[in-house]
């Protein structure tokens, strides 16, 4: 076959840990298309990359495979772009010589699972640095979009302003750092709005939490682009008599009054606020559930570090999140996506046993249970993930000009979204990497 010759070919010319050498032209030849422009699978399509980017994609018998490619066998296979996990965490500050080991290596893991777009939430000029090592072609991975450094006052985060003065100074460093947005977590009503402002005079996105006793009113007008998790929803609309707590333990979300939900999507709709519902860690695991994760291979993915203290974590049935908060989530994202409001797929991987690279797979799961279909579960990574970040002329489609992240699959991922999870290769910025 010629796609098994090929990946023999890759497989022998490349070291461990190394990027590809760059082809000067791959053609995945009489392949299924999924396009992800809308719910369709096209039969019998070829598909030219060149220097990177798609060049030509249309019927096999129209497409003309220029002399010299690599040609990939596409007969009995599907094609789609790459997955975008818009929640990821890399290593904590990404700067220490073992941080940039691990954020490389998991670099390695997201590709191997598909995934060609990373939204990072918690930047460093570590992470600015593995972004640059990427582009250059010197490593493996995604695209990287990142945040700077988290902005509250846990003591957990990065920085922790308490001042306006401080907010204004900590936007203009973070944007003149480089990175693509600020990122938002506790933070007192003046402190927070202050953020908001001076993005805005700035002109960077601000990506976030909701926390109390700020409110999506004051959030969304504010010029917060994306809301994350679920945690909020369930305190925004508990019922009145409830009381508001910072953590999700006191919170009885199957109580919540959806009867105030229409103008709270409606507020988010009108201002063009995106949900990120990271469902995968609303989940509660039993001490079972964690045995049975922290013996499956792919616990592997995640730093020695986080899996050493999840396994010390084990006899411990966690109360952390609320009983009943996945079926809250499950029913927020579809009510969500009924009124019209922009969701993002993420998995906020590094968290007690959402193990990266996995966790974006789960997290589709949970969006089509949630009673998405396949497409719209996909479509959150994918097309909508482009046009959230304002890139829907980069990624995120197959069509011509678009960069060449895409997926070779052995089934059709729109009939069920875990065959997105087995891609026979992938293809990153044009370079080729097989499962293996």
């Amino acid at each position: 076959m010629i796609w098994r010759s090929c990946l023999v070919a890759v497989l022998v010319a490349v070291p461990a840990g190394a990027a590809p050498p760059q082809p000067p032209t791959i053609a995945i030849v009489n392949v299924s298309t999924v396009p992800m422009d809308r719910d369709r699978v096209v039969a019998g399509q070829t598909v030219v990359v060149v220097d990177g980017r798609i060049a030509a994609a249309g019927p096999a018998n129209a497409v003309k495979v220029p002399e010299g490619a690599q040609r990939i066998d596409g007969v009995r296979k599907f094609l789609m772009p790459g997955l975008a996990d818009m929640h990821v965490h890399l290593a904590v500050t990404g700067n220490s010589a073992q941080d940039m080991a691990e954020n490389e290596r998991l670099a390695e893991v997201f590709v191997a699972h598909g995934i060609t777009t990373v939204r990072v939430m918690n930047g460093s000029p570590g992470i600015l640095s593995l972004r640059r090592r990427i582009d250059a072609g010197e490593l493996p991975g995604p695209r990287i979009f990142s945040t700077g450094p988290i902005n509250g006052l846990s003591r957990t985060v990065s920085y922790r302003p308490e001042t306006v003065a401080e907010a204004n100074a900590l936007v203009v460093e973070q944007k003149a750092a480089g990175y693509d947005a600020i990122k938002l977590t506790n933070l007192t009503p003046e402190v927070y709005a202050a953020f908001l402002s001076a993005a805005k005079r700035e002109g960077i996105p601000v990506y976030g939490h909701v926390p109390q006793p700020v409110t999506f009113e004051m959030a969304a007008r504010g010029g917060l682009r994306s809301a994350e998790h679920v945690i909020p929803f369930a305190v925004a609309l508990a019922p009145a008599d409830r009381p508001r707590a910072a953590g999700p333990s006191s919170l009885a979300p199957e109580l919540s009054e959806w009867s105030r939900f229409p103008a709270l999507a409606a507020l988010l709709r009108e201002n063009g606020v995106w949900i990120c519902p990271t469902l995968v860690v609303a989940q509660r695991f039993t001490s079972a559930e964690k045995r049975r994760r922290l013996a499956d291979e792919s616990i592997r993915n995640g730093p020695q570090r986080l899996r050493d203290a999840w396994a010390a974590d084990v006899d411990n049935d966690r109360t952390d999140p609320a009983p009943g908060l996945l079926g809250f989530g499950l029913t927020l994202v579809k009510r969500l996506h009924d009124a019209g409001v922009g969701l993002l797929l993420g998995s906020d991987d590094m968290n007690p046993y959402i193990v990266p690279g996995v966790s974006l797979q789960e997290e589709l799961a949970l969006l089509v249970k949630a009673g998405l279909s396949p497409y719209q579960a996909l479509r959150a990574g994918t097309s909508d993930a482009a046009r959230f970040l304002g890139r829907e002329d980069e990624f995120g489609t197959i069509a011509v000009g678009q960069r060449g992240d895409l997926l070779l699959l052995e089934a059709n991922p729109l009939e069920d979204v875990a065959n997105a999870s087995r891609p026979a290769g992938v293809i990153v910025g044009g370079r080729l990497f097989p499962r293996r």
